[in-house]
């Protein structure tokens, strides 16, 4: 009997912190009462196009122009933010024109707002040569 009541004892012991679970209970988002997994918020990415005279839009490739995909992403955000694509898009076009001697007829930024259930595209700046 006594063993029976010791076995009851240490079993309430145990379950009992589970069932009295609050938001200040450390073990809360890992226990059995864990709260659902929320679905991550939107991203935004900045992207830099351009048409030739096909009118066929490509992405611009930072390597054109012997730049990484991390530092134009930084430098694209920076003028872009900074109300300056005008002067990007102008040195981009004369370093390419330098460059590969592409006729460039239109210059774009696209905003790619991506949440997990869709992506939405929207032209920000354009720019024609």
């Amino acid at each position: 009997m006594l063993k029976k009541f010791a076995v009851l004892v240490l079993l309430v012991w145990f379950l009992v912190p589970f069932v009295l679970m609050t938001d200040l209970y450390p073990l809360f988002r890992y226990g059995m009462f864990a709260e659902p997994v929320k679905p991550s918020q939107t991203t935004e990415m900045l992207q830099l196009w351009w048409k030739d005279a096909r009118n066929a839009p490509q992405l611009f490739q930072a390597k054109e122009i012997g730049l990484s995909e991390n530092h134009f992403g930084y430098v694209l955000r920076h003028y872009f933010y900074t109300h300056k694509t005008l002067q990007l898009f102008s040195q981009i076009h004369s370093t390419m024109l330098k460059k590969q001697h592409k006729n460039i007829n239109l210059w774009q930024i696209k905003q790619l707002r991506i949440s997990p259930t869709r992506i939405d595209t929207l032209v920000v700046a354009e720019w024609k040569p």
